[in-house]
């Protein structure tokens, strides 16, 4: 068997340290890398049993509700999406599911998978779907459950919701959200506006490593899931069997071995972002989405989304005259160490992603990727 010698081994694991502005990961808070490096404890250690428990309230606070069931699911945003429809579809429920991107369509993926008769409400790739009509949709039909993605972070585009949650909350259909871009980086109201579940993921503005999905379910959602004729088809997301573990203080029930770093890098990054105040982290990324763009428009990049559904924390835009948007992503990371994204779909290669979220919503970074920007249109 081969060995490793010392030349070999100090040549492992080196990476770039580059500005993450992309629609993904952005930059981890200095509190947040520290927390990552804490000892390690048992995942049913009573230390580590109260961080979970302290985690579990910090989520309530940023998602604005007072549910119970209120968690960190051990794995990605996606498996979020998957826990909210293992859950509360049923084979032969009725979905209604509105979107205007990618994450939206997913949806529709995943909750046919768990056997919903699944009709599609679409909008424009640049706004969001007309909440009026799609009440008028929901009338249609008996549908168990109506959906739509908060934040499209394919397009950088944002959905009012307070209308269609409130219209679900007077008829017996539940309302799911997806909040994964959304959720540190704007209004989110789960209790206020009647979101019966919502999800997130923990690499946006949340500013943590990815691999984490806050979620939470509401009662209306609980009684679904223990009124189900049959049990979820899957264990690791059955929100039952997560909660067991989640709640009881110090008489929890053992489900899966927790990702502990995660878990302290989630505590830190909710308690970094609960001490400069929701409201003041909200403003924050409105001024670097509006500086960005008010120094980039004179470039020639034109804001994709129609103004007034332009997500602050992922602007999304097309190229001037002469610059392809594949090239100015690769010039980008090569020459000036800034991650950004190309748009998803049908859209990959007309739009950049630029995504000032979380930590990486700075000032600073707004005028380093203009900056970086000018230089290849001076060129172009």
């Amino acid at each position: 068997m081969e060995t490793l010698n010392k030349a070999t081994m100090e040549e492992m694991l080196s990476t770039p340290n580059r500005l993450l502005v992309g629609a993904g990961p952005g930059n981890l808070d200095p509190r947040v890398a520290r927390a990552l490096t804490l000892p390690l404890l048992s995942h049913l250690d009573p230390t580590f049993w109260e961080i979970m428990d302290s985690t579990a309230d910090l989520l309530r606070r940023v998602f604005r509700t007072e549910n119970e069931a209120t968690l960190l699911l051990p794995a990605t945003g996606m498996a979020g999406m998957e826990t909210m429809f293992a859950n509360l579809i049923e084979p032969g429920d009725k979905a209604l599911i509105g979107h205007s991107g990618h994450f939206g369509s997913l949806m529709v993926e995943v909750a046919s998978r768990q056997g919903a008769e699944v009709t599609e409400f679409q909008g424009p790739e640049d706004g969001a779907i007309d909440e009026e009509e799609f009440i008028e949709k929901l009338d249609s039909d008996d549908f168990a459950v109506a959906a739509t993605v908060h934040a499209e972070t394919a397009t950088g585009t944002f959905q009012p919701v307070q209308k269609i949650a409130a219209a679900c909350q007077e008829r017996d259909t539940l309302f799911l959200m997806d909040a994964v871009t959304s959720l540190g980086g704007m209004d989110v109201r789960v209790d206020d506006w009647g979101v019966d579940a919502c999800y997130s993921g923990t690499q946006k503005c949340l500013s943590i490593p990815s691999g984490g999905s806050p979620i939470t379910f509401g009662e209306r959602a609980m009684r679904k899931v223990r009124n189900r004729k049959e049990k979820p088809c899957t264990y690791y997301f059955d929100i039952q069997e997560l909660m067991r573990y989640w709640s009881g203080g110090m008489e929890k029930s053992y489900h899966h071995t927790a990702a502990i770093p995660l878990v302290y890098a989630t505590h830190e990054a909710l308690r970094v972002l609960l001490e400069e105040g929701l409201e003041n982290a909200f403003e924050r990324h409105i001024r670097c989405s509006k500086l960005l763009l008010e120094e980039i428009e004179p470039l020639g990049f034109k804001p994709f989304a129609q103004p007034e559904y332009r997500l602050p924390m992922i602007t999304a835009v097309t190229m001037p005259e002469g610059l392809n948007a594949k090239d100015v992503r690769t010039r980008l990371r090569e020459e000036w160490n800034i991650e950004t994204d190309l748009g998803l779909g049908e859209i990959a290669e007309k739009i950049l992603r630029i995504g000032l979220k979380g930590y990486s919503a700075q000032p600073r970074n707004a005028a380093y990727v203009t900056l970086a920007l000018s230089t290849m249109v001076g060129a172009a």
